[in-house]
């Protein structure tokens, strides 16, 4: 049976063993819920929490993806998680992979694991408010003194031989 290591690095370069997984995902969902609690920056260099084990990527295919997004999702309907919070769980553990321009599909997969085992960051208000004053704001048609004097026909009647038939293309 394979197992991958979570481990952590200290202030002062020690190296310690955190956690064990039976799973690439679980492993990487944890590093990914830890990280996600540390508030000052950092480079990649300087990444305190990695995971050791086997190479190679647990999802190798878009079915094994939807696989695991299937089962994270039983969970959740399970233990009744609005979409809300969920969504909220969801940026929060993604902070620390906000740096890569592109994700492995283990990556996306642990951020996802992740967001269903943590608590959701706080709501803030500004976030169901505009962000920036609405341009146009009520305007449906450009000439509504126009669409009212002459107001569009209504659909030419169809044929009395059943359904209308749309021309062959050849």
């Amino acid at each position: 049976m394979q197992t991958w290591d979570v481990m952590r690095r200290d202030d002062l370069g020690n190296t310690f063993h955190v956690a064990s997984h039976d799973s690439r995902i679980s492993a990487l969902a944890q590093v990914l819920v830890m990280e996600s609690g540390v508030r000052h920056e950092r480079t990649q260099h300087e990444r305190t929490h990695w995971v050791e084990g086997p190479p190679g990527p647990a999802v190798r295919t878009n079915r094994d993806l939807y696989l695991v997004f299937l089962h994270l999702g039983q969970e959740a309907r399970a233990a009744s998680w609005s979409l809300s919070a969920f969504l909220r769980a969801l940026w929060k553990v993604s902070a620390p992979l906000s740096d890569q321009t592109l994700l492995e599909p283990d990556a996306v997969a642990a951020m996802f694991a992740a967001a269903s085992t943590t608590p959701p960051a706080d709501f803030d208000p500004a976030w169901s408010g505009r962000s920036g004053p609405v341009q146009n704001y009520g305007t449906v048609t450009p000439r509504p003194a126009a669409w009212v004097s002459r107001p569009p026909s209504p659909r030419p009647a169809r044929r009395a031989r059943g359904r209308g038939r749309t021309p062959r293309w050849n």
